[in-house]
């Protein structure tokens, strides 16, 4: 008996269909619709983080602001600690003094100053805004005056330009 193998069948290939896999030109717009979005949401972005900083930097001129107050009402009247005006950092008289916490000041793109009354401008603090590129605004701050009230500089909040109003 002889044993006689059949051949196997010719293997078909067929054509791919189109729940295979993407073609280029879907993966293409994919991309370019990615992209049209990120250059929409950046902007945006940036702006609400901007915003969020600058929140952070007003509330941080009222508690040096407070700071100030409570400095001055126990010193004694007509007495002076430091220079008005003074950049607010670990060796200024409020910190020594215990009357603000050791921090990184210069953190940021903020400086924050303090005004030690009398004969001084009408605040007791402030905050400005550094020069930084790529941010929406570019020179400005807050002032809280003594009666507590903040003020942006330059003023009206919101401007074009100006920064965005606090929301105390």
């Amino acid at each position: 008996m002889v044993l006689v193998r059949e051949p196997a069948p010719p293997l078909r290939v067929e054509a791919s269909t189109r729940g295979e896999g993407f073609t280029l030109l879907e993966l293409l717009i994919v991309v370019v619709v990615v992209g049209i979005l990120a250059m929409l949401a950046l902007p945006r972005y940036r702006q609400t983080l901007e915003a969020s900083r600058a929140e952070a930097a007003a509330a941080q001129a009222e508690l040096i602001a407070s700071a100030n107050q409570m400095a001055r009402l126990d010193k004694p009247p007509g007495s002076q600690t430091y220079e008005t005006g003074e950049i607010v950092d670990n060796t200024h008289a409020l910190v020594t003094g215990g009357y603000l916490v050791r921090q990184d000041w210069s953190r940021g793109s903020w400086r924050f100053y303090a005004a030690d009354l009398p004969g001084s401008p009408s605040y007791l603090a402030q905050a400005l805004h550094r020069l930084t590129g790529g941010a929406p605004y570019e020179s400005w701050g807050y002032q809280v005056t003594p009666e507590g009230t903040v003020l942006c500089l330059p003023s009206p909040c919101d401007d074009p330009g100006n920064p965005p109003a606090p929301s105390r």
